[in-house]
C-alpha cells in the first residue's frame, strides 16, 4: 500500500529547499507526497489524501496553535520533525518561544513522533531522538558552467557575532572582491549591527553597502551564484560539528567551497581535494588569496567536492533511512 505523506513547508527559505529536495527523494522511493504551507492545512486535507505521515522542519505543526490541536486527535498519523536548527534557540521556534521545546519534549515520549537532529550534539534534547545529517537532490542544482561572476560570495543571512565580524574583516581585505546574497531585511539589520559597533569606518560601510547582490529564490539562482563565484564562503553560526546544508549546495553546483573548521567535515569530505578549509582568520585571508589565483587548483577541487555529493550525500540515502524507520515503527504499533 502506498503511504502519503504530508510535507509542511516552513518559512524559512533553507528549510523549504530542505524539504522540497527529501520530499522528491521519499516520492521516488514509492511515496505519495502532498506539500502544503502550515496555513492551508485542515481537517479536509487530512481525510481526502489519507495522511498517513506527517513530516516538517524543526518544530513543524506546533508553530500553529489550531494546527496542533487539529491534528493532535489523529492518533494512528506518524509525526515526523527534521532538525537543521538548535532546539533550544529562536533559530528553531521563530518569533514563538521556548514553549515548544517543552512540548516537543513531552511529544518525543510518544510512539507515533520521529525526531531527528542534524548535528548529534543535540541528541539529549529529546527522547529517542536520532542523528540524521542534511544530504541534498543534487539534479536540483547540477547546471553548466558560464563564465566566473564573482571572485568571493556568501549566501546566507549577515547576522550573528561570529558571522558579521568576519564579513567586515573580508571587506577590509578583500574590498570589492566579496558579494553578499540574502534576504534584504536581514542585510539592513547588519547595516545597523555594523554602525552601532563602528565595525566599518566610513569608506569600507559604503563598500559593504555595494555589495549586496539581493536574496536568491530557489535552487536555479542559488546554483548559478555558486557555479560562477571563483570561492563560495561557509560561516557557521549553529551546531558544534555539523554540516550545514550551505556545503551540500554548494558542492552539489559544481562551485568550489572554502568553509569553516567543523569535525563532520573532515569525517565526510576530504579537506584539500574536495573542499577547503579554513582554521581561523589568518588562514582564511591567506586561502582566499591563493585560490583567486589558482582556477586549475579550485577547479579541479570543485570537480571533485561534486562527485563526492552525488555519491555519497544524496537525499535518496536520507529517504531511504526514514522509510527504515517509518516501517519499525510501523511493527512497534502492530505488535501492541
Amino acid at each position: 500500500m502506498i503511504k502519503t505523506i504530508l510535507i509542511i513547508l516552513p518559512k524559512s527559505i533553507a528549510g523549504t529547499l530542505i524539504l522540497k529536495g527529501l520530499s522528491l527523494a521519499l516520492n521516488e522511493i514509492g511515496y505519495k507526497i502532498i506539500i502544503a504551507d502550515i496555513k492551508n492545512i485542515n481537517d479536509e486535507i487530512i481525510k481526502n489524501y489519507n495522511v498517513q505521515i506527517i513530516l516538517g522542519y524543526d518544530y513543524s505543526y506546533l508553530m500553529d496553535n489550531e494546527l496542533n490541536n487539529l491534528l493532535s486527535k489523529y492518533q494512528n498519523i506518524i509525526f515526523i520533525h527534521y532538525f537543521a536548527d538548535i532546539p533550544t534557540t529562536p533559530l528553531s521556534w521563530g518569533d514563538k518561544n521556548i514553549e515548544l521545546y517543552n512540548i516537543l519534549k513531552n511529544k518525543s515520549k510518544e510512539k507515533n513522533t520521529i525526531i531527528y537532529i542534524w548535528d548529534s550534539n543535540y541528541l539529549n534534547c529529546f527522547k529517542n531522538a536520532q542523528f540524521l545529517p542534511l544530504g541534498i537532490h543534487y539534479k536540483l542544482y547540477e547546471r553548466e558552467f558560464e563564465k566566473y561572476k564573482y571572485p568571493i560570495s556568501f549566501v546566507g543571512r549577515p547576522l550573528g557575532i561570529k558571522r558579521i565580524e568576519l564579513i567586515c574583516q573580508i571587506i577590509k581585505k578583500f574590498k570589492s572582491n566579496f558579494n553578499l546574497f540574502c534576504y534584504k531585511p536581514h542585510f539592513e539589520k547588519s547595516l545597523d549591527y555594523i554602525m552601532q559597533n563602528n565595525l566599518l569606518d566610513d569608506i569600507n560601510m559604503d563598500i559593504y553597502r555595494n555589495c549586496y547582490r539581493g536574496f536568491l529564490r530557489d535552487e536555479s539562482e542559488l546554483s548559478f551564484v555558486y557555479k560562477s563565484s571563483k570561492i563560495n564562503l561557509n560561516i557557521t553560526i549553529q551546531g558544534i560539528n555539523n554540516i550545514n546544508y550551505r556545503v551540500y549546495e554548494v558542492l552539489a553546483s559544481g562551485g568550489f567551497l572554502l568553509t569553516d573548521n567543523m569535525e563532520d567535515i573532515f569525517k565526510n569530505f576530504e579537506v584539500g581535494k574536495e573542499l577547503e578549509v579554513y582554521y581561523n582568520n589568518y588562514d582564511l585571508f591567506d586561502k582566499i588569496s591563493f585560490y583567486l589565483k589558482n582556477d586549475y587548483i579550485r577547479e579541479k577541487i570543485a570537480i571533485k567536492g561534486y562527485q563526492k555529493i552525488k555519491s555519497n550525500h544524496s537525499f535518496n540515502n536520507i529517504a531511504l533511512k526514514i522509510h527504515e524507520d517509518i516501517l519499525k515503527l510501523g511493527e512497534i504499533k502492530n505488535d501492541k
